[in-house]
């Protein structure tokens, strides 16, 4: 199955100032320690010139901890392609070098 060793977050967009947010100027947002909310929350209040783009910018996420990233990315990628067959779906693998370019 897909590697999801531990949970570590739900990431959540919003534009609202947080209690105890923290600037990262290389993306140009605000964050909070998800480890100080009750149910690991983090939320992400971007900078309007953030050039963080798509969908970690504007849809919520859930975040695992993983000891072994490759493994992970051959699982999930694995699963994904079981699950397309399993419904008759076309399916186009690609390289693994894709998906690890975005990490």
């Amino acid at each position: 199955g897909v590697r999801r060793e531990e949970f570590d977050h739900i990431g959540v967009i919003t534009v609202d100032e947080q209690p105890g947010e923290t600037w990262v100027e290389a993306t140009r947002v605000w964050v909070t320690n998800p480890r100080a909310h009750s149910h690991n929350f983090e939320f992400l209040r971007f900078r309007g010139d953030s050039e963080v783009t798509g969908p970690l910018r504007t849809e919520p996420h859930v975040a695992y901890r993983t000891t072994d990233l490759d493994a992970s990315i051959a699982d999930f990628a694995q699963s994904c392609l079981n699950y397309g067959l399993a419904r008759g779906w076309p399916v186009y693998p690609r390289g693994w070098s894709s998906a690890r370019k975005r990490c």
